[in-house]
């Protein structure tokens, strides 16, 4: 039943999401949920250091019931289990924000069972990346912005990454800077950031979750593929139209990408270029976001205006 209500609750909330709502910026002080909807955590997670990186951050944490459950061999906890989780963090009015642990695998087993209409009504910030993706797509589909940033099992050392989220989460995030890169094409463009990792972009079509609208700004990055995995996802994308509809690209880090030779390049990078330049649109290559570091927050569903010539790259959130 539960199923039946979340598709239906999807399918009812996408076709009006034209502006994304913004959820309510952090404060000092503010409390941060944090669960995990993917692959199982290690029961031995030193869950009170990040408690201390997230206080250095200026928030207060409180943890889902089922964080470090070992039920399940894949996932620590039933997806009804995860799912509900989310949930109780949805619904609790002192929560400001949701952080995803982690990622891996599993996010998309769970979507089923969020009550996608309590989500639009109670609007927070929702934080990750990587296997998250599938779950920014879906709460941009209920029409609501999230946040692509770093997670705790990746916080490490890197006060970067975990700079540039505690500013995203906090409303002060205006724009970004990136060095120039050869691989560029200039241009300027105004559209509505989505994406994420390429892999789940790809995995999304056919489903409620695909970036089927016009005027989009996409953002993709992805870790660990085969050179020709990537291919096989760029074709898609050029074939399903999402290249052709696109206002502009963001390319993220692309990183431990294998099995170069067999495309005769260097890079993931100079494969997706021999997609993007038959287009007229600015995209930006070496976008700091990603599976390496830093990884730098953005705002997904948020309007942006890119901006690339020969001497600077920019992406303003607007």
């Amino acid at each position: 039943m539960k199923k039946t209500i979340a598709i239906l609750s999807i399918a009812l909330l996408c076709s009006c999401a034209t502006s994304l709502k913004q959820p309510k910026s952090l404060k000092e002080g503010d409390l941060i949920g944090v669960i995990h909807l993917s692959s199982r955590n290690n029961p031995e997670t030193d869950t009170a250091t990040v408690r201390a990186k997230i206080k250095s951050m200026g928030f207060r944490v409180l943890y889902g019931e089922h964080l470090l459950d070992q039920t399940d061999p894949s996932f620590g906890a039933r997806d009804e289990t995860r799912a509900a989780d989310f949930m109780k963090m949805v619904e609790n009015r002192e929560v400001k924000a949701i952080l995803m642990f982690r990622g891996g695998y599993g996010a998309v087993r769970t979507l089923d069972y969020i009550d996608w209409r309590k989500v639009r009504r109670n609007p927070k910030w929702i934080v990750g990346y990587s296997d998250v993706t599938m779950l920014h797509l879906a709460v941009q589909k209920a029409g609501l912005q999230t946040i692509h940033g770093d997670m705790p099992i990746t916080f490490g050392d890197d006060t970067v990454s975990m700079s540039s989220l505690a500013t995203a989460l906090k409303g002060e995030l205006k724009s970004i800077n990136i060095e120039p890169n050869l691989l560029n094409q200039n241009g300027i463009a105004t559209g509505r950031l989505t994406g994420g990792n390429l892999s789940l972009v790809y995995a999304a079509g056919g489903t409620p979750e695909d970036i089927k609208e016009e005027g989009n700004v996409i953002f993709i990055e992805d870790l660990s593929e085969k050179l020709y995995h990537i291919d096989r996802m760029m074709q898609n994308l050029e074939r399903s139209g999402k290249l052709k509809r696109a206002k502009a690209i963001l390319v993220g880090q692309f990183t431990d990408i294998s099995q170069l030779e067999r495309f005769d390049v260097k890079s993931a990078e100079e494969l997706i270029k021999n997609y993007t330049k038959k287009y007229n649109i600015p995209v930006i290559f070496g976008f700091p976001a990603g599976h390496d570091r830093p990884n730098l927050a953005i705002y997904l569903g948020r309007k942006v205006r890119v901006t690339v010539t020969n001497e600077i790259a920019n992406i303003e959130f607007l």
